[in-house]
C-alpha cells in the first residue's frame, strides 16, 4: 500500500499549465505500468484518488482503477476501507 500526493500537488502548482500536468500523469502512468508488469497472477492493484474532479471542482466521489472487478458506481473515498480490508484478509499468503 502506498500513498502518492504528487499528482494532487502538481495540479495545484501547475493549474494553468495543462501540458505540464499531463506530462506528470503520463510519467505516473508509465510508473504504474512498470509495477503491473511485475505483478503475480493473484496480486491485486487498486488505485484510488482521494477525490474526484468535475469541471475543476472537487467532488465527494473518488476515482478508482483496479485489475479486478469491484462493481462500484460513484464510490466515496470512505467506501474503499471495507473493500481494502476484505482484499487484504482474503488474499494473505
Amino acid at each position: 500500500m502506498q500513498y502518492f500526493y504528487l499528482l494532487d500537488g502538481i495540479q495545484h502548482v501547475f493549474f494553468n499549465n495543462k501540458l505540464k500536468i499531463m506530462d506528470y500523469y503520463m510519467k505516473f502512468n508509465t510508473f504504474i505500468s512498470d509495477i503491473i508488469k511485475k505483478l503475480e497472477n493473484d496480486d491485486i492493484i487498486l488505485i484510488v484518488s482521494d477525490h474526484g474532479q468535475k469541471k475543476g471542482l472537487h467532488t465527494d466521489y473518488g476515482f478508482y482503477s483496479s485489475n479486478i472487478k469491484l462493481y462500484l458506481e460513484n464510490p466515496k473515498i470512505s467506501d474503499f476501507k471495507d473493500i481494502i480490508e476484505k482484499l487484504v484478509i482474503n488474499n494473505k499468503r
